[in-house]
């Protein structure tokens, strides 16, 4: 680990890898700067507050392969880019309001 809680990064800390922030009370939306996390494989964001939409530009990420948001507050539908998340294989997105999610 490299010292930021809950943010795991490659052998040669140079990529971010992982973020794992579940049951942290975090508020606000996600940024839509994680879409330029490219070498990102495991997000954790679920238990939280987090409200807003979801941010586009995570469809962008090519190894993304486990998405979870459930219990939080996010709204919106599912953005069409996350159609694109080829290695996307577990995503949680229940107890929000969220549509839009079934065709993952």
């Amino acid at each position: 680990n490299n010292g930021w809680l809950g943010v795991f990064c490659s052998n040669t800390e140079r990529f971010v890898k992982r973020i794992s922030l579940r049951e942290n009370n975090l508020t606000g939306s996600i940024p839509a700067e994680l879409g330029y996390l490219n070498d990102l494989e495991i997000v954790y964001f679920q238990s939280n507050n987090i409200t807003g939409t979801l941010p586009s530009l995570i469809g962008n990420l090519p190894l993304l392969n486990t998405l979870y948001l459930a219990m939080n507050q996010l709204s919106g539908t599912v953005p069409a880019s996350f159609l694109a998340l080829e290695n996307l294989h577990t995503a949680g997105f229940g107890l929000n309001n969220i549509t839009g999610y079934n065709v993952l």
